[in-house]
């Protein structure tokens, strides 16, 4: 029997993904600016001799290359600068070449460097404006918020009225749906890469119970007490679907 229901998350995560215009619009800022931190991180080490930082990748190079003239020497090099006169400066450089082409970036070396967890760290954090909503909206996935009923029970028959279910949650399931949102707007290999910057979620919460029953509308302030051992635990989620089924998520 062929088990489909990692394709169905996949699918419904791209589908979420795709009706939610703010998210889809955020994913896309998100991916337009890991690409351009992630090439100006392959680059930055052969430009400036040392490793890059999260202030580096996000643009500052031109702001601190200015300190650093100002500082150097006692500020020397930038008064002989300032002194000098057009035609001094144009000696001093010699004849006029063609403008250093800006280094290439090979795209097996880019991808290389994202297997690091330094490297990605220092990525995650030089993106961590446009990468704020994306985690906010992915961490709604592992407490089962957005999914579709249906997605959690294909079959009536399986939670008929006045019955109630325990179940396990699938973490794997879970990331197949994380996956499929942020498969929109893949172009290439790099942005396969860079989804994880934010595929890191939360693992879901193990334990639901499920009721139809009556008692959801009628009886709206049952009390209903989870123990471990001894101990009383709290659900992490409580969610009333149409009028008669309960979902509770526990830790």
């Amino acid at each position: 029997m062929f088990d489909a229901g990692y394709a169905a998350a996949f699918s419904l995560g791209r589908q979420l993904c795709l009706a939610d215009a703010e998210f889809r619009s955020a994913l896309l800022e998100f991916r337009k600016a890991a690409r351009s931190a992630a090439r100006r991180l392959a680059t930055h080490a052969s430009v400036t001799g040392r490793t890059a930082t999260s202030q580096d990748l996000r643009g500052r190079q031109a702001r601190d290359g200015f300190d650093r003239l100002l500082t150097d020497a006692g500020g020397s090099r930038f008064r002989a600068t300032l002194q000098a006169t057009g035609v001094q400066r144009t000696a001093r450089r010699g004849p006029r070449t063609r403008a250093q082409a800006a280094p290439t970036v090979d795209a097996t070396a880019l991808r290389s460097t994202l297997t690091d967890a330094g490297t990605l760290a220092v990525l995650r954090d030089a993106v961590g404006d446009e990468l704020e909503p994306i985690a906010a909206w992915l961490a709604r996935l592992p407490l089962l918020e957005m999914i579709p009923f249906t997605h959690l029970v294909p079959d009536p028959a399986m939670l008929p009225v006045e019955s109630l279910r325990f179940a396990y949650t699938d973490p794997a399931w879970v990331r197949a749906a994380v996956d499929g949102a942020l498969s929109v707007g893949v172009g290439h290999a790099l942005d396969a890469d860079l989804n994880a910057l934010a595929a890191e979620v939360a693992a879901p919460p193990p334990c639901a119970l499920l009721m139809r029953s009556d008692l959801v509308p009628h009886w709206p302030k049952i009390i209903m007490t989870a123990f471990l051992g001894e101990r009383v635990v709290e659900p992490v989620r409580r969610m009333v679907y149409g009028h008669d089924v309960l979902m509770l998520l526990y830790p």
